[in-house]
């Protein structure tokens, strides 16, 4: 795990990596266009999130849709350089599941 302090820094290593993957699709993943460059914004790909009810509807960043998965969608990018973005106030308990669920991709 990487921990960005600034959202100069963040954009840096988004601009950097193959893609972003949002982790979490509630109220406060809403604000990430807020945070991010318009370049930054550009390399999200999707976002993932654990409640059933959101797989496979959309999240809007500014204009853009863009798809909620299941977080199990992550195993496709393994050996990718992708940014994981905990876009949720939960950040323990997405870390945690990333800890125990995906340990060998990470």
């Amino acid at each position: 795990m990487v921990y960005i302090a600034t959202t100069e820094k963040l954009n840096e290593v988004i601009l950097a990596s193959d893609g972003v993957i949002c982790m979490g699709a509630g109220r406060f993943a809403q604000k990430i266009g807020t945070v991010l460059s318009p370049d930054a914004r550009s390399k999200i790909l999707h976002f993932v999130d654990s409640d059933k009810s959101k797989y496979y509807t959309n999240m809007y960043i500014g204009d853009k849709a863009l798809q909620i998965y299941p977080v199990v969608s992550l195993k496709q990018y393994q050996g990718q350089d992708i940014v994981i973005l905990i876009t949720t106030w939960q950040t323990e308990a997405m870390e945690y599941q990333l800890q125990i669920q995906y340990a060998a991709y990470l």
